[in-house]
């Protein structure tokens, strides 16, 4: 799969161009948030808490993404029952873009 290699980070940062504030951002990581994945909001924003738990989250997903491809690549989740089985199954396609 075809996406940002490295380990990202949540931040904030400013995003130039867009505004003169700071975004809540997911970077990769040792940028000093010059490589922004994304922006989730602004950090003065009334729901900030928000766009921080979002920017973790996101930010985990490249190695959430690996983790679980990795124990179906091993077959270690074929034991699961059909629905959480196909709960996995799912996400990895959500993720690789073919949902």
């Amino acid at each position: 799969m075809n996406y940002t290699k490295g380990e990202w980070e949540a931040g904030q940062g400013i995003i130039k161009g867009f505004e003169d504030t700071e975004h809540i951002v997911v970077g990769l990581k040792g940028t000093n948030n010059t490589k922004i994945i994304c922006a989730t909001g602004f950090s003065n924003a009334k729901d900030v808490e928000e766009s921080i738990a979002n920017a973790h989250l996101i930010s985990a997903a490249p190695e959430l993404y690996e983790a679980l491809k990795n124990l179906v690549d091993r077959g270690l989740i074929r034991d699961l029952d059909g629905d959480h089985f196909y709960e996995v199954m799912d996400a990895l396609r959500k993720a690789e873009g073919r949902e």
